[in-house]
Formats: structure tokens, C-alpha cells, sequence
């Protein structure tokens, strides 16, 4: 009886969706962006404590919501970094298959 595996994640795949994974945050980094360009232009018409609390609210999640960008970075660059192990591993595993002798018969 042959054995066989087969991963249900390939190299190429961790490629794709590393380079999806980083268009995502740029999309969402953009969306954050407007997101809080619209809330301080708020200022221009809504006047007194309650905008100026909202605003406040918003300032005090900005280094929350950069850390979260900043987090999410990383990913796309761990997708390749497993992409290269799974690579190499396969490619030591073809290296040591072509050293093994071949003339070895199993009952």
C-alpha cells in the first residue's frame, strides 16, 4: 500500500493570499484613513461638548487602530516565510529521495 499526503496549503497558494492579504490592509488602512479624516472635519459644523467628545473618542483610538495596521503587516510576510519552509523541506525531502538507493526490494 502506497502512502501519500497531500497539504491542503501549497507554496503558491501562501504566495496568493499573502499578496491578498496585503492589498486587505492597504484597503483597510485607506478605509481607517477616511474614516478618521471624516470624523475631525466634523469640527467645521458640529459644534460644542458632544462633537468634541466623539472627536476626543476617535483621537484616543488612533493609536489603537495604527498599532492594528501595524500588526496585520506582518502576516503577509509570515505567509511567505512559511511559503519558503514548506519549500525547502520539500526540496531536502526530493534531494534525500534521489540519494536513496533504489535497488532495495521490499517484501
Amino acid at each position: 500500500m502506497a502512502f501519500s499526503l497531500a497539504l491542503g496549503v501549497t507554496p503558491e497558494s501562501l504566495k496568493s493570499k499573502s499578496s491578498d492579504v496585503t492589498a486587505d490592509i492597504d484597503d483597510m488602512n485607506n478605509e481607517i484613513q477616511i474614516l478618521i479624516s471624516e470624523v475631525q472635519e466634523t469640527s467645521q459644523y458640529w459644534l460644542g461638548d458632544a462633537g468634541t467628545a466623539e472627536r476626543t473618542k476617535m483621537d484616543e483610538n488612533i493609536d489603537a487602530l495604527n498599532a492594528l495596521i501595524t500588526r496585520l503587516r506582518t502576516y503577509p510576510s509570515r505567509l511567505l516565510t512559511m511559503a519558503g519552509i514548506y519549500e525547502n523541506a520539500e526540496s531536502d525531502n526530493v534531494t534525500t529521495a534521489a540519494a536513496t538507493k533504489t535497488d532495495i526490494v521490499m517484501f
